[in-house]
This record gives structure tokens, sequence and C-alpha cells, in this order.
């Protein structure tokens, strides 16, 4: 190469970047047909040398040269071993720190039902008797009485049955981030998640999608990448969440036994786990590895505890909120109307190819409003409470297996459409409905199989 076609590098410059591929040294010094040639020579004796790839050969010869560097000029002190140092021996332990996690996240999410259920009835109660007292001076007869009716139960419903698991759900979360346990937690994830093309950092979405989804989408955020962001969010709208759990105890559980109910969760992190892994392999991009600061436990402080968990459940407030209360009053309406025999013809073609009685198809769609209503509407849709006298077993298994992979509910969407954008959210949901139809056509095949 010509001194005057260097463009300003030294030889020595050129020739390494010439032998790792650089794309941008070829545009600027011109090299003749012959150097690339010998180029393309020289990196195919450098590959069968060394067994890798001349930019990964430079790149290790340089962390070489950087290490000994180090090793001649620096003097290393034995760091001071400090009570968070001896805390970490136990919950990062290559077993105990798996056991303890899972130890932790199970009395987590235990407080959490066992507490939103121990409010959730006596306040949905007492919310019962003031919304007949607000709607006394109403004509029950008239539209009007019946979209106030409808918008109080959207409010209800969002008091009553979301808030008693979704406030203390944030507050726990705040309280084991400012601890510093949810940095170890990702920490121990990350061989995982890197399996399907994710961080460890991905794990939290999909454990907070078991209690609601609404807070799994919010905790997107943490991803710095929008690829993972939306990996992370299908993840997490596809794991049951508290709502689904009602239905698959309330059909599979009490019907069929816990020996399927467990069965239908374990199945779910399999397909939930594939999909993941396809994902990442048609969106591909580089994972680098995950450089997390761990920081020191302490205290929670309350205010802080407090602001975090503010700030996440003003999103629900501001956006998930209105949706279901909009939700409920489409609800309102389709039974003021008597529009459930014309949604149960709209949906024919779906209750027809998965073999459930047509009466079911109202509880597909207003299951995307408000899923912890679809095991409520399916008792109204029966009309009994006794599911066996109307389906059968396999069409249980089947039932339930389209609601736990079905389109998020309405609140759901809301939030994705907010954080990951609308048009992915229309994605996820497409992918959604049509991986439920999928699994619940194998369901009844399975089912065939097993109850005949």
């Amino acid at each position: 190469i010509e001194p005057a076609s260097l463009s300003g590098f030294s030889r020595r410059l050129v020739a390494i970047k010439l032998l790792e591929g650089d794309d941008y040294i070829p545009k600027s010094v011109a090299p003749t047909d012959s150097l690339l040639e010998t180029v393309k020579e020289l990196q195919a004796a450098l590959m069968e040398e060394h067994g890798d790839t001349p930019d990964a050969v430079f790149a290790a010869e340089r962390h070489h040269l950087a290490m000994h560097i180090f090793e001649e000029s620096a003097v290393v002190h034995r760091r001071p071993y400090t009570r968070t140092n001896k805390i970490d021996d136990f919950l990062m332990h290559p077993f105990w720190g798996y056991a303890l996690m899972l130890l932790i996240l199970l009395l987590y999410f235990n407080g959490i039902f066992k507490f939103g259920a121990w409010i959730e009835a006596p306040l949905m109660d007492f919310l019962s008797v003031g919304i007949v007292s607000l709607t006394e001076g109403l004509d029950s007869a008239s539209l009007w009485a019946q979209i106030v009716r409808a918008a109080l139960q959207g409010i209800a419903g969002g008091i009553a049955i979301v808030l008693p698991y979704l406030l203390p759900f944030l507050i726990g979360m705040a309280i084991i981030e400012d601890v510093g346990y949810l940095p170890r937690i990702a920490f121990l994830m990350d061989s995982f998640m890197h399996r399907i093309g994710l961080h460890g950092v991905a794990v939290i979405p999909g454990l907070l999608g078991y209690g609601c989804s609404v807070p799994a989408i919010m905790a997107t955020r943490i991803l710095s990448s929008p690829r993972d962001r939306f990996i992370a969010s299908v993840i997490a709208v596809l794991v049951p969440c508290s709502a689904r759990m009602v239905v698959i105890m309330g059909l599979v559980g009490y019907y069929l036994g816990g020996t399927a109910a467990a069965g239908i969760y374990l199945f779910n992190l399999i397909v939930v786990s594939l999909l993941g892994a396809l994902l990442a392999r048609l969106m591909p991009e580089d994972v680098p590895g995950m450089i997390l600061e761990m920081p020191a436990y302490h205290r929670p402080r309350l205010k802080v505890v407090l602001l975090k968990s503010w700030l996440r459940l003003k999103d629900f407030i501001l956006i998930a909120w209105p949706l279901l209360i909009i939700g409920s009053i489409i609800l309102g309406l389709a039974e003021w109307f008597d529009l459930n025999g014309m949604i149960n013809l709209l949906t024919r073609p779906i209750t027809w190819l998965l073999d459930l009685p047509e009466a079911v198809g109202v509880t597909l769609i207003f299951g995307v409003l408000r899923k912890e209503l679809s095991l409520l509407m399916l008792f109204q849709a029966l009309g009994t409470q006794d599911v066996s006298a109307v389906l059968s077993k396999t069409q249980i298994l089947t039932l339930t297996l389209f609601v736990v992979f079905y389109i998020p509910c309405l609140a759901t969407l809301g939030i994705m459409g907010r954080e990951i954008g609308w048009k992915k959210t229309a994605a996820v949901a497409l992918v959604a409905f049509i991986l439920s139809l999928v699994i619940a056509l194998l369901g009844r095949s399975v089912g065939w199989v097993l109850f005949g």
C-alpha cells in the first residue's frame, strides 16, 4: 500500500485491521486485489493454527498482553471479608443459593396470595354493599343504571380483586430490591436464561407474571435491549397469572385432580422456554456477559420502598384500571342488549374446532376483558356450577389450556402497548391466540387418549 493511501494510519494498524476483517479499513485505504488475496490466505492460516476467527485471535492476544502488564505492575491485596461476603456465601452458593432463592420466592408469592385472599372477600362484600347504596336511587331497568353499575363494578374489581394482590406484590418487590437481593436472583438465573437468549435479569418479569401480568410487563423496563424487552414480555404474559390460576384450580384441579393441575404448570413452563428460545433465534442479537453491581446488604428504607411502589402502582391506576372499567362497562352493555347469543355465534368456529359447547363463546370474549371473571362467566354461560355435568373431562382440559395460553387481559394489553409499542403488542396477542388454539387442540387429542 502506498503511504498516500494509508489515510494517516500506520502500516501496522492497517495490517492488523485487514487481518481482523475490519469493514472500515478497506474502504479507507483501497487495497489491491492481490493484497486482499494475501490477507485471505493469512486469515486462513490464523484460523487453522489457532482454531478461531482472526478477530478473536487478536482480541485474545490483546487480553493476554493486558494481563501480563497488570501482573507486572499491579499489587493485589486480599479483599476484606465483610458481612456481605458472609451472607453471599449462603445466598450465592452453587447449590444452597438456588434452594434459598426458591424458598424465598415461594414464601413471597404465597404470602401475597394469602394476604390477597384474606382481604379480597370482605373488601368485595363491603364494596358490593356500597354499589347497591350508590345505585339505590337509579331506575334499575334503565340503561343509565346499567352503565353506572358496570362502571362501579369495574372500580370495585380494581380495588378488591387487583389491588389486594398488586400492592403487597409491589411493596415486596421494592423491599427485595432495596435490600440488595434482586441482583443476586438475576445472577443465579443468568445461566438458565442465556439458554433462551436472554439475561438472568429477564427472569424477574417471568416470575412476576405468576402473580399478575401487569407488574410483570412493567418489570421489563429493567432490560436495556428492546429485543430482550419484547421476548420477556411474551414470556411474562404466557405464564399463568393469579386469575388464570383460579381457572386451572377451579376446573382441572377440582375435576381432574391436583396432579393434572401441576402438569399444566409444568407444561406451560416447557412451552414458554421453547418459545423464548425460538424468538431468540428469530431475533438474533449478541448477548454479552451480564455485568451487575452487587450492592451491600442493608435495611430497606421505608421512604424508598413507598416511592418505588407508588411509581409502579401509578401506571396501573392511570392505564390499566381505566381499561378494566371500560371492559366492565362493555360487559354490562352486552348483558343489557342481550348480545351473548350473537357473541356465541361469532366465536362458534373456535368452540366448534375445540369441541366445546357454543355457550362457552361469551366466556372466551369476556375473558380478555377481565381474566378473573372467566370462571364465573363459565358458570353463568353453562347455567350451573357443576361443570362436569355439562363438559367432559376432555373438554375441561381443552378449555383450561386455551384460557391459560389465550390473549392476555385488556389491562395487560394496555400496559404492553405503552412499554413495547402497539404493533408489538398486537403481534404478542396474535402469537398467544394461535398458540392457545394449537395447544388446546393438542390437549383435546391427549384428552381423548386419557379419558376417551
